[in-house]
């Protein structure tokens, strides 16, 4: 252990080696909810059709790999 004093920018350091060893299945998550959220937000540029289309095609991409979590997500909201 070092006598050194700890600034903020090891901080950084320290949460950004956690968010590395951070199980991919985790991440997944969190990205799938963001794009299910997403869906139903209004948007001036976006229709919600258009909304689903895109979250169709990435759930489409992942599915086979992550098909329970998925399916967790969509019935869990």
């Amino acid at each position: 252990m070092s006598n050194r004093r700890r600034h903020a920018s090891d901080d950084y350091e320290i949460d950004a080696k956690r968010r590395r060893g951070m199980p991919e299945y985790d991440e997944v998550e969190r990205r799938l909810q963001n794009l299910i959220i997403r869906v139903d937000e209004s948007s001036a540029t976006s229709s919600l059709e258009s909304n689903l289309e895109s979250l169709c095609g990435l759930l489409e991409a992942d599915l086979d790999k992550y098909r329970t979590k998925i399916i967790e997500i969509v019935t869990f909201w």
